[in-house]
């Protein structure tokens, strides 16, 4: 995840075998008790990524929202 960057896209698939893309708006490195980019910003569908990084001092965290 850390090389993805803003405006990349990536797929989704359920278990109907769709496919869903997804455009990456956000990237951020937090501190592991901040949930403020975990919400959900009201009439949008989107996904949010969150790994590890810095020795799991930090959470990499990439918000992206559905292409049309």
């Amino acid at each position: 995840m850390d090389e993805l960057e803003i405006g990349d896209t990536f797929e989704i698939w359920n278990e109907d075998n769709q496919s869903f893309e997804y455009k990456i708006t956000e990237i951020a490195s937090i501190e592991p008790t901040d949930l403020s980019l975990l919400r959900k910003e009201e009439g949008k569908t989107q996904v949010t990524l969150i790994t590890c990084e810095n020795y799991s001092t930090k959470r990499l965290l990439v918000k992206a929202d559905i292409e049309k």
